[in-house]
């Protein structure tokens, strides 16, 4: 037995000389182990976070109607599937009380949580899933500075980076487990290969959008005036190809499944997100005037038009229109929950370049200014109106006030751009 071990011990150390050559030889590989090493780091953090945190609600929708489709073979829509759904949740004492588990969305949206469907263990697979959404959080903020044409120091890039994944309503998305950081993530890629001419890989990843139209109509709108205006007709058919074949690949699962979402959206519009934004708003205010934003949101429309339509085009000022978009976007089609308002963090990237750039002492000061209340501010009032424990629901407040903010610097900035900086930004 001693013998046994003296051999097993020396294999070991053979072994571990052998991987620390292969290391010394090649540094690429040490940077993978790295890489490696912070991911599961990341993935136990999550894993003890998602053991101890309310949340997740929206990921246990997906996950759980990936193992009954695929596994089980019960039709998502159905209201079997509903039933089930609601027991399994109280099965699991994480997921906060109230919260509405139905699955309503196109049946395609599951291809991308089959990985995580595939771990029966809940908490692991959420805490994998966050563990992706914080890494799409950071990458787009390195797309971010591509997309911009921005080179700014270290520190700044730091601060940026930092601000990608503390980001408020980004803390809200990765607790909740929302895709819309996910898909936020492909709308920041889609953009930038729009603008960098890569047209039919664009119009792939921005179909994916689709998942959640609701999210992303308004802005498609505004990326397909973009591309028209190009004449890249190679986007637009690329874009309905994508969808129609994940339309069939998912007919293969279940025929009528349009259907079978069309039905579940007229049972409950507003947990769908469809409907005025009149209608949507009382959810949050209980108490007001629906015409007020109803015609705010036409308003706001008839803004984004004559933005669109009666200003150049060129690269610059698409960027500044995209971002108003953004903006405007959660209040043209408002939304029952904060998850849409991670879409603001490309606008938020354009402020804080084009204040560095013009000055770069006020602009890092604003940057971490804006960073800090957008980050530790809103978290502690979270805490403090108890919205973050699931006691209460959030104010509305934290609804508008981003969008308020944006919208100062959003046209400061283009007041700026119109008088100080010749075309062809404007």
């Amino acid at each position: 037995m001693k013998l046994n071990n003296s051999l097993f011990v020396q294999e070991l150390i053979k072994y571990s000389q052998f991987l620390r050559d292969k290391l010394i030889k090649n540094p690429r590989l040490k940077i993978y182990f790295l890489y490696l090493a912070v991911i599961l780091g990341l993935i136990l953090i999550n894993y003890f976070i998602t053991i101890r945190i309310y949340g997740g609600q929206e990921f246990f929708v997906n996950w759980a109607s990936v193992r009954l489709l695929f596994i089980q073979g019960i039709n998502p829509y159905s209201q079997e599937s509903i039933k089930l759904l609601s027991d399994l949740a109280k099965e699991l004492f994480i997921l906060p009380v109230g919260s509405n588990f139905q699955f309503i969305a196109p049946l395609y949206s599951l291809f991308i949580y089959i990985p995580f469907g595939l771990i029966q263990n809940f908490n692991l697979s959420r805490a994998i899933w966050m563990t992706a959404m914080e890494l799409s959080a950071f990458v787009s903020g390195f797309f971010i500075l591509i997309i911009f044409n921005w080179r700014p120091d270290k520190l700044i890039r730091k601060i940026l980076f930092t601000f990608s994944l503390l980001f408020f309503y980004m803390i809200l998305n990765f607790l909740s487990g929302s895709n819309l950081v996910f898909l936020n993530f492909l709308f920041i890629l889609g953009l930038m290969w729009v603008l960098d001419g890569k047209y039919v890989i664009a119009g792939i990843v921005l179909a994916l959008l689709t998942i959640s139209i609701q999210t992303f109509f308004i802005p498609l709108i505004a990326v397909f005036i973009y591309v028209i205006h190009k004449k890249a007709w190679n986007f637009p058919i690329w874009f309905f190809i994508t969808i129609i074949l994940l339309s069939l690949m998912a007919s293969l699962f279940i025929t009528e499944w349009p259907l079978g979402l069309f039905r579940e959206i007229l049972r409950n519009p507003i947990y769908a997100n469809v409907g005025l934004p009149g209608d949507i708003v009382n959810q949050w205010l209980r108490t007001t005037y629906p015409w007020i934003w109803n015609g705010l949101a036409l308003i706001l429309l008839a803004i984004l038009f004559y933005e669109f339509l009666f200003i150049n085009n060129e690269k610059d000022s698409f960027l500044w229109k995209i971002s108003l978009t953004l903006v405007f976007n959660p209040l043209i089609w408002m939304r029952t929950d904060l998850n849409i308002m991670v879409t603001l963090l490309l606008p938020f990237g354009l402020i804080f370049s084009q204040w560095i750039n013009r000055d770069k002492r006020v602009g890092l000061n604003l940057m971490v200014f804006f960073s800090t209340i957008f980050s530790f501010g809103l978290l502690g009032l979270g805490l403090i109106t108890q919205s973050m424990l699931f006691i209460k629901s959030y104010p509305f407040f934290f609804y508008l006030f981003p969008v308020i903010v944006l919208l100062i610097n959003l046209y400061w900035i283009r007041w700026w751009l119109v008088r100080n900086i010749p075309p062809p930004f404007f």
